[in-house]
């Protein structure tokens, strides 16, 4: 309303006498305040107008308590001393310092309130003023001055004086962009002055028109209604709900409506009943017309307003609140209750008005004024009470002195007082009391909740529901009792049975309010914000989802909502519903009762509202605009941060503040985590925001606030500090804390409360060790030999794991290395500073608001103490961790079972002898079995000696000999370390054994212990130190290998006996066996004289017969050598020359020589002669003898068959004429036909007479221990550089020259090949000793176990002796000892095999690796891979080294797809390939084998070669060769030998097929036939030695370590001479031959590694030259002869390089013609094609040859064909499912960016099968979704092809595939399409991690909210899903009725669920999340290359993405 000066007098005037406002009508159970506003320049007139007021009330009768803030605040400065400082201080210009001050001095509560009061009580008044505000602000505020002084003024309307521009928060507002009208409300604890209507109820009108009945209140309102109108015993209703539920305003609405009460003109009933949710409801609107046609009165009141004056502790506190609002209501004095009983009584006698008008007429004054005066008024009271009455003045005079002695109010009374009143009014009629906040008011007091429940049933009793009581509270019934003792529970049900009618609201309905009331949209608006949501629709499950932990809020539901709640978010309305409840119950607000609503809600949020109002269409409300909504009604102390932040930070970071003012709010809402993330979304100010850029500015304000002290963080949760909690935290913050302290916290929270055990389970052994635990290289507690290592993230060393790696080589520990973390070091150093300053302050006096900060601060601190233990948890689970030198990948585990798993590897490297228990797990009780004899303890009836025992008994029997003699203890001292970490237990149970074996024997003071006695002294702490145990006499180990080794090589088997006894046996039968077959063989010397050679070796043999068992143990390897000459020298050539072709050439000589002696004398006497001499040679069997002889055989029998065959022809030309002559003769013709056939017979029968390749990934590793090694040989202060100086100084030096990567390489693939060959030599016997591999059944190399026995190689170093027998101090003895053991094995192996074991003396030993001896050292992973039956084969050499270099190959092409060139030393691994077997037989035998056939074609060679194709036509132009070893065959790229061994074994054929002696053939075909060129020296050095194999196979160890030829390999090495050098070339050289071509030849080889057999020598004749530069001498002319060494190095290889070899591939053009006429015949191609055109030019796709290449069968490329079309088909189908393609229309539909299903719906109206709708397709392993890929295609299948073919089409496919469909696509199709693409994918595959999760998107259809599509609909979809299958593992697990199989898997797969989810969820977090917040957009312009990126690690990698497209 407006008004003038005039005007506003004459409505104030107005308004202050109106008995409507003083009687506070109009305004329900609100608070009487109004504000009077004013333009401050009218302050003056305002003035005189007020004082005017004042005068003009009192005349009217009405007191006005006129006070005036100022004068109050000046008499409150002078109280407290400090009005001289004030004045001082205001004459400054800044005034900061004076608001400070006053702020703090004119707290409302604290000073200015009790001023107040004090006035109000001594001063009678009916209405009050305040004044004065101007003055005082902002040192005060008018609302902050209102609402603490509510309970002091709200007896009397209250008015204060504003000089400003007030308006109420839900002031009429201006019409919006987009909404409607921003209703008024009227309902703002202070009221505008000028608005209220003396006379009408246009408040209370706007009221009842505008509440919205929401869905649960009209539900509510039902059943309300139908109790009211049905009443049967309950007359008790409870309405309860949290802040903003609306439950206040439905209690005065239902007062109004009961009533029915006319406002404005229209009865409330009938408002209602227009309502859209009434009138549409016939069943309430009937009940709402059945309730107000019920007469009524309400009664309306806040309990905690109307009991302010009375004590809770009264008894009859409640009762008197009830009494006095009816007292009231009756016109009574309420206030006064003996008054108010007295006014009752004379209305009951009808005398109260002639009692009024008495009193007025004596004391000239109304009775209403009089009765607050009553004291003052007891003449006057006495004289109008005798009037009334009829009696004597002087009888009355005590009237009110006599009533308030007599009035005692019961419930009972009261209750009667309420009938006696309801029965003066119509029938049934009906009295009901609203009373509002009954549960605040109550609170934990049961008495008044009894009371209440008592006055509910009185007035049921005595009204018979014609007495309500209707209530109001913010919890439920139970809630307000709380916890109740049995009487309190019975008290409690009757209450709840009197309150039956409840009435239960959420905070739900305030949304809806706000929407409906403030929100309300115009047409266009809601136009505007549809199109909105359809765009934003996918974003906002993602924009809104708070995450980390916080409580989860609504988002916004669909269209509807989104459109209704605009521009609020729907979390908005509960978050701050939760935050102003939880600021009220920490005392926030100002005021004794202070409540914020939903009216307070509706206020706050219309500001917002109202300032969003200009803003386009898209932004959004953010959380900390609600601050500025009750900032007026906070406390001053507690929103001083923010006070300070807007004066000091507000122009430098003004969106620090906003941050801080969100946090504010969200302070005490302990269910919300202020995590950055979550910030973020509570300061969303629209859609189009940029996430990242917000995320950014958020930490930069925290950080911000946090070095102000304005918040504090706790984790990676953000908290507002008040000033008092600013001031704790100081304290906190200068607290000092050693760093021992931070450290024994960590210690404690990583050792204790993560890791836990002390000791760890081996799960190997099954045994526990005990470790030392360290933290940044301090011991903690007790030491151990085994140690966990944490480096903690503030480690000195956590910046160099690597130096830390290098350390631990020769340490016992498990390292652990988190990555450095400041941030969580400053947590710590806070957690236990906080720790320290709450358990000082225990110790304090009370401060009540100081302790409960410190209460928080310790609740806080245990929060984060549990966030620290997390974070360490990720720490210790994301950590490098190292064992001796090795990093192990065991990421993504939880971190105790990360850190027990790696102790396994420690405990595999540190003791390695473990093993030898075979996982037996000995207790104590086992003791008493190990003792018995027979026991199964060991092994199957206990026989023999496990190894575990024998090494025992080893050790034992070295102590023996060094005269040391050993106790139980000690010995079990001595194993429980390393190498070994045996149990206790274990050592007492083998030492039983041996002793009941008799290895051993057990002594305590001489007395010999067995059996039962042994058993306890071994079982009792106190005897095993005296139990002292000796050896007894025994065969060593060694000695039965030898003997067993020995047996091997002279009888060509192994022996089958394990013991000694058994052994010796086998010997006795072998002697006698081959005894016998020499003897047979010596009988026929006759037949063969040279079998005499025998008889030496038959003697030896008989004389070794009958011998007794333990004498074949020791005896027969004395004569070692003889046995084995006889043996391999003669009696095997004579075996091999009579089961060979040689014994046929013998035999066919001598029967020649017997049969035909005659007819040679008569040819060629000569040669019969040298024939026998030949075979009359004793030496005839040995050498080539015989098979030379072979020619001259076959020459002296064609001549003799020639002379015969001249003979016979002769004859039989003689036989012919005799047959014609008589058959002339007249008495042939006379004979009859039978004498004449019998003749022919005759004649016929003379003329007659005349006439046969696991992979072994973990071999890559190879070079992670050299690195090692090295850094460690390296290191200052290193040992080695102190005993091998020269070899640490080679070491620099090739570093300096080849660099750190190349050496590591070369010293790691010398290893590799030593490993592999020894391994190679030990799985074949070529060994005597193993040299890397265990023996039978044990555990350590037998080198290492033979010396540990006592038995050393010869020439081994002492050293390794003194270190096996503790002699010599060592870390580790036994490795040290095996590396000493190892080298001295490849140095004996330099002499057979130079290529390969090169003397080692330099850099390489220092660089062994360390590990060797473990269950996870290289040997042993070697060993595995390398099986005996693998090693029978020597292709095993080359698969090992197709592996090795695999890895590297795989990164030179990497490199090259980077554009990196390939270096030289690159090239071997960029061109290796290792052929399969096949092939390579293919290969030689159609060139070498078939080049033997043509020169021999009488040879049967054809028949093992199962790969050799014959010619159709016989040829003649071929390569004649005359003898094998004429054959030269050189392999160009050898590699690791594949060809050139199985050319080695056709050749061995040839030879053999040729008569040659089989021992000299081996070395006939090095010598002759192979060569081998190559350019990686490891390669070459391989491919030697499997040639060396292949000898030693045929050869055997002895023949082979005899034999004197080497494998023919050249590794071509760079050679280079600059031009001087030249000069001194010829020097060397000679003129003579140093030609141009000489010179040339030389300088071909300066890039012999890139060029390799590419090299054609220009020198003609490189032997020669070779031959000539070899013989020169240049004495001590070093530089000489340094030329010449690198000449003689060129020539070499020009020798190999030179034209002179049958090369291997010569027929291949021939065969591969002849594949081409077979492919064409079976394609049907005979028209189109003939023969000579190759196949692959056939350009049909469908041609599997022109598509794959012709090396497969037919068969194979058919199948290839059928897979790769089917893959094709799916890849179509999956085009389908994204509408890409359509089985209706031809071509590409979707195709453009951003299409949609729309766009594909336009062009194919009425699909057959339809696309996918969101473009997102999961891509997983299981039926997760009905619209996975699977399934999809599926669907897609039945649609095409039918229902019918269904399944039989499913089958085809996946028998052409190879897999099901769903392996298929989840391991394969995503592959496949990004190689049909070339790598330029069009569908793109998110995938998490580890790829639990897939799916597939369209990227022509992607949209900014696909990521938010899949985030929402699937990724979190899945994680519920798969939550929930968790939960029903986890109770499957723990179900009793399941049986232990499945409970087992349930708990198995439980846990691999727990992992997936660790993985999915971090990868929302980090990934997901924030690409969905960013909403990135693609431009496809760009291309895939430039798009794909973009989304990180979110896709699935593609290798060679970033490859140019050129």
């Amino acid at each position: 309303m407006m008004f003038d000066r005039k005007g506003r007098a004459e409505h104030l005037f107005k308004v202050v006498t109106s008995q409507r406002f003083l009687t506070k009508q109009g305004l329900g159970n609100e608070v009487p305040f109004f504000i009077c506003p004013y333009a401050a320049a009218d302050g003056m007139a305002m003035e005189e107008d007020r004082a005017d007021l004042v005068t003009r009330s009192a005349h009217a009768g009405v007191r006005v308590l006129d006070m005036n803030l100022y004068d109050i605040t000046l008499q409150i400065l002078v109280e407290r001393g400090i009005l001289e400082q004030v004045l001082e201080i205001e004459q400054d210009t800044d005034k900061a310092e004076l608001k400070e001050l006053l702020q703090g001095v004119l707290d409302p509560q604290a000073h200015l309130v009790p001023m107040v009061a004090q006035m109000i009580k001594a001063t009678p008044h009916d209405v009050i003023f305040l004044s004065g505000v101007g003055e005082v602000y902002p040192y005060l505020r008018s609302h902050n001055v209102l609402n603490n002084l509510q309970s002091t003024t709200k007896e009397a309307p209250t008015v204060m004086f504003f000089p400003g521009n007030y308006t109420h928060a839900l002031a009429t507002g201006a019409s919006l962009d987009l909404f409607g009208l921003l209703h008024d409300d009227k309902y703002y604890r202070a009221f505008n002055i000028m608005n209220y209507e003396a006379d009408d109820d246009t408040g209370l009108r706007t009221e009842l028109d505008e509440y919205v009945i929401t869905d649960e209140i009209g539900q509510r309102l039902e059943q309300f209604l139908e109790a009211y109108t049905n009443y049967h015993t309950a007359n008790g209703v409870w309405i309860s709900g949290f802040f903003g539920s609306g439950k206040s305003h439905l209690l005065k609405m239902l007062a109004l409506l009961l009533e029915n009460r006319e406002v404005d003109g229209r009865r409330a009933a009938d408002i209602f009943l227009e309502k859209e949710k009434i009138k549409d409801a016939p069943m309430i609107r009937g009940l709402l017309q059945k309730a107000v046609a019920i007469p009524s009165r309400s009664i309306l009141f806040n309990i905690d307003q109307k009991a302010d004056v009375i004590s809770k502790t009264d008894v009859d506190a409640l009762l008197a609140v009830f009494q006095k609002v009816f007292d009231d209501s009756c016109g009574f004095y309420g206030k006064q209750s003996h008054i108010a009983q007295m006014e009752r009584d004379l209305h009951g006698r009808g005398q109260l008005e002639t009692f009024k008008s008495a009193f007025h007429t004596a004391s000239g004054k109304p009775w209403e004024r009089g009765r607050e005066q009553a004291l003052l008024e007891t003449r006057n009271i006495a004289t109008a009470f005798a009037a009334a009455t009829g009696g004597d003045p002087a009888d009355a005079k005590d009237i009110l002195n006599q009533y308030r002695k007599d009035t005692r109010v019961s419930i009972e009374d009261f209750a009667a007082a309420i009938k006696a009143w309801i029965d003066e009014q119509e029938p049934n009629f009906r009295l009901n009391f609203f009373v509002d906040e009954v549960g605040q008011y109550i609170a934990d007091n049961v008495k008044l909740m009894t009371n209440l429940q008592t006055i509910a049933e009185s007035l049921n009793t005595k009204c018979k529901g014609q007495a309500w009581i209707i209530v109001t509270a913010q919890q439920d019934m139970a809630s307000v009792i709380g916890d109740m003792t049995q009487q309190q529970e019975n008290d409690f049900s009757k209450i709840q049975a009197r309150f039956s009618n409840r009435m239960p609201l959420n905070s739900a309905d305030v949304a809806e309010v706000i929407q409906r009331r403030l929100l309300s949209k115009t047409e266009e608006g809601e136009a505007q914000l549809g199109n909105l949501y359809q765009r934003e629709e996918n974003n906002l499950k993602t924009l809104f989802d708070f995450t980390d932990g916080s409580i989860k809020l609504k988002n916004f539901r669909d269209r509807d909502q989104f459109v209704l709640s605009y521009p609020f978010p729907p979390y908005q309305y509960t978050l701050f519903q939760m935050a102003i409840q939880a600021l009220s119950q920490h005392n926030a607000f100002e005021g004794k009762h202070s409540s914020v609503g939903e009216r307070s809600m509706l206020g706050v949020f219309q500001e917002v509202a109202k300032k969003l109002k200009d803003q386009p269409v898209g932004g959004l409300a953010t959380f900390d605009q609600m601050f500025e909504g009750i900032r007026t009604a906070l406390k001053s102390s507690v929103q001083q941060s923010i006070h300070i932040a807007e004066r000091d930070i507000e122009d430098v970071d003004p969106f620090a503040v906003r941050v801080l003012k969100a946090l504010f709010l969200v302070k005490y809402v302990k269910e919300f985590k202020p995590s950055v993330r979550n910030i973020s979304i509570l300061l969303l100010s629209g859609f189009e925001s940029d996430q990242t850029a917000q995320r950014r500015r958020i930490e930069e304000a925290l950080a911000f606030l946090e070095r102000n002290t304005l918040i504090q963080r706790n984790g990676e949760v953000y908290e507002f500090l008040t000033n008092e909690e600013k001031d704790v935290e100081a304290e906190i913050k200068a607290l000092p804390v050693e760093q021992s302290e931070v450290s024994g916290a960590l210690e404690t929270m990583a050792f204790d409360a993560i890791l836990r055990s002390r000791k760890i389970r081996h799960n190997t052994s099954g045994n526990e060790y005990q470790f030392t635990r360290r933290l940044d290289g301090h011991l903690i507690g007790k030491e151990h030999e085994l140690a966990i290592h944490l480096h903690s993230p503030f480690s000195e060393d956590g910046d160099s794991p690597e130096t830390i790696r290098t350390r631990t080589i020769v340490n016992e520990e498990l390292t652990v290395v988190m990555k450095p973390d400041q941030l969580f070091l400053r947590d710590m150093v806070l957690f236990k500073q906080t720790d320290k300053f709450v358990r000082q302050s225990r110790s304090g006096s009370p401060q009540p608001g100081r302790d409960r900060i410190i209460a928080e601060k310790g609740e806080q601190n245990s929060r984060r103490s549990k966030d620290l233990e997390l974070r360490l948890r990720k720490l210790i689970g994301e950590a490098r961790l190292f064992v001796r030198g090795d990093e192990l990948d065991l990421s993504g585990e939880d971190p105790q079972e990360r850190v027990t798993k790696a102790f396994q590897t420690l405990v595999d490297k540190v003791y390695t002898n473990v093993p030898m228990l075979r996982a037996i797990i000995y207790t104590e009780a086992d003791i008493m079995k190990s003792v018995q004899s027979g026991t199964s303890l060991f092994g199957e009836n206990g026989e023999g000696l496990g190894e575990p025992e024998q090494e025992i008994l080893n050790f034992l029997s070295s102590q023996a000999r060094n005269g040391v003699k050993v106790s139980a203890k000690h010995l079990t001292d001595k194993f429980s370390t390393k190498p070994y970490g045996w149990p206790a237990t274990a050592v007492m149970c083998l030492t039983g054994s041996l002793v009941t074996k008799n290895k051993i024997e057990a002594r305590i003071d001489g007395a010999v212990y067995e059996g039962v006695d042994l058993a306890r002294a071994l079982n009792n702490s106190q005897m095993v130190g005296n139990l002292l145990l000796t050896t007894q006499t025994e065969f060593t180990p060694a000695a039965l290998r030898n003997a067993r080794d020995f047996y091997r090589e002279l009888f060509g088997s192994p022996p089958g006996g394990s013991d000694a006894r058994a052994l010796g046996e086998d010997w006795k039968q072998a002697v006698d066996a081959l005894e016998t077959k020499v003897d047979d063989l010596t009988r026929q010397v006759h037949d063969y004289p040279f079998m005499a050679a025998l008889a030496p070796l038959q003697a030896r043999l008989k004389a070794m017969k009958g011998k007794p068992a333990a004498w074949y143990i020791t005896e027969p390897i004395k004569q070692q050598d003889e046995l084995l000459d006889g043996r391999e020298t003669i009696l095997d050539k004579i075996l091999s020359f009579m089961g060979g072709a040689q014994k046929d050439i013998y035999d066919d000589a001598r029967n020649t020589l017997s049969h035909q002696s005659e007819n040679i004398a008569d040819v060629d006497a000569d040669a019969g002669r040298r024939l026998r001499a030949v075979m009359d040679d004793e030496n005839c069997y040995r050498g080539s003898a015989i098979q030379n002889l072979k020619a001259d055989l076959y020459d002296l029998k064609n001549k003799v068959d020639l002379a015969v065959i001249a003979e016979r022809k002769a004859a039989s030309a003689a036989l012919d004429e005799v047959a014609v002559t008589l058959g002339q003769l007249p008495e042939y013709l006379a004979l009859t036909s039978e004498q004449k056939q019998s003749i022919d017979g005759q004649l016929a029968a003379q003329s007659d007479r005349l006439d046969t390749t696991s992979l072994i990934p973990s071999l890559r590793d190879r070079s992670n221990q050299v690195t090692a090694k090295l850094d460690l040989v390296l290191a200052e202060g290193a040992a080695a550089r102190r005993e091998h100086p020269r070899a640490v100084k080679d070491l620099e030096n090739a570093l300096r020259t080849s660099g750190r990567t190349q050496v590591v390489e070369q010293v790691a693939y010398t290893w590799f090949n030593r490993f592999t060959a020894l391994r190679f030599m030990d799985a074949n016997g070529y060994t005597q000793v193993r040299v890397v591999s265990p023996a039978d059944g044990q555990t350590r190399p037998e080198l290492l176990a033979e010396a540990a026995a006592g038995n050393l190689p010869d020439g081994a170093p002492a050293e390794v002796s003194a270190l096996l027998e503790g002699r010599v101090p060592s870390n580790d003895p036994q490795a040290e000892a095996y590396r000493l053991l190892l080298v001295h094995a490849c140095n004996a192996w330099h002499g057979p095999m130079p290529f390969l074991f090169e003397e080692l003396d330099d850099y390489t030993e220092l660089l062994m690796p360390e590990d060797l001896l473990s269950q996870t050292s290289i040997l042993a992973r070697l060993r595995a891979v390398m099986t005996e039956e693998a090693c029978q084969d020597v292709e095993i050499i080359g698969w090992l080294y197709q592996f090795y270099i695999s890895e590297k190959k795989d990164q030179v092409f990497a490199g090259l797809k980077k554009n990196q060139k390939i270096t030289a030393e690159n090239i071997p691994a960029a061109t290796q390939l290792f052929t399969p077997h096949w092939i390579v037989r293919y290969l030689v035998e159609n060139s070498l084998g078939r080049l033997w056939l043509l020169n021999r074609p009488q040879s049967k060679l054809a028949a093992q070669m199962d790969y050799y194709i014959a010619p159709e036509e016989p040829e003649t132009d071929f390569l004649r060769i005359g003898k094998p070893e004429d054959i030269k065959i050189c392999d160009p790229a050898c590699r690791s030998g594949h060809m050139l061994t199985y050319a080695f074994d056709l050749l061995y054929a040839i030879y053999e097929e040729e008569g040659y002696d089989p021992t000299e053939i081996p070395a006939l075909i090095l010598t002759h036939n192979l060569t081998g060129v190559e350019i990686d020296d490891r390669a070459g050095a391989l491919a030697a030695f499997a040639l060396a194999m292949k000898a030693a196979a045929k050869l055997g160890r002895r023949r082979f370590l005899r034999m004197e030829a080497k494998p023919q390999i050249c590794v071509l090495q760079n050679v280079a001479f600059t031009p001087a050098e030249m000069q001194d070339v010829a020097a060397v050289v000679g003129r003579d031959l140093f030609t141009d071509e000489f010179r040339e030849t030389l300088g071909q080889f300066e890039q012999a590694k890139n060029f390799g057999s590419l090299i054609v020598p220009k020198l003609r004749d490189p032997a020669e030259a070779l031959r000539v530069v070899e013989a020169r001498d240049f004495g001590g002319d070093l530089l000489l002869k340094e030329v010449q060494e690198r000449v003689l190095a060129a020539l070499r290889m020009a020798e190999a390089l030179s034209p002179k070899y049958h090369s291997m591939t010569e027929e291949t053009q021939r065969l591969e013609e002849e594949n081409n006429r077979i492919f064409i015949n079976a394609y049907g191609l005979q028209d189109e094609l003939i023969p000579e055109v190759p196949l692959n030019e056939i350009t049909l796709t469908c041609n599997p040859a022109y598509r794959y290449g012709g090396k497969a069968s037919a068969e194979e490329l058919e199948l290839r064909l059928r897979a790769d079309t089917m893959a094709e088909f799916l890849s179509y189908a999956v085009g389908c499912m994204f509408g890409r393609y359509s089985l209706d229309a031809p071509g590409l539909i979707l195709a453009n960016q951003g299409e949609t299903l729309a766009e594909y719906l336009a062009r194919v109206p009425n699909p057959t099968f339809i696309p996918d709708k969101d473009n997102v397709i999961p891509v997983l392993d299981a039926d997760w979704f009905a619209d996975d890929i699977t399934d999809r295609f599926r669907q897609f299948l039945r649609v095409t092809f039918g229902e019918d073919s269904f399944r039989e089409n499913l089958r085809f496919i996946e028998e052409a595939l190879g897999k099901d469909i769903r392996r298929y696509f989840t391991r394969d199709f995503y592959a496949d399409h990004v190689k049909r693409y070339k790598k330029r994918p069009i569908y793109w595959m998110f995938s998490s991690p580890k790829g639990t999760f897939n799916a597939l998107i369209y990227m022509h259809r992607y949209r900014g909210d696909t990521v938010s599509v899949l985030l929402n609909e699937y990724l979190r979809e899945f994680v519920t899903k798969l939550e929930g299958e968790q939960v029903r593992l986890n109770k499957l697990a723990d179900d009793p009725t399941a049986t232990q199989g499945q409970r087992t898997k349930a708990l198995k797969d439980a846990g691999i669920i727990a992992k997936q989810l660790d993985e999915l969820n971090e990868w929302e977090r980090e990934v997901i999340f924030p690409l969905a917040q960013a909403k990135i957009e693609i431009d496809l312009d760009d291309g895939v290359k430039a798009n794909y990126p973009k989304f990180g690690t979110a896709l699935k990698k593609i290798v060679g993405l970033e490859v140019s497209d050129e």
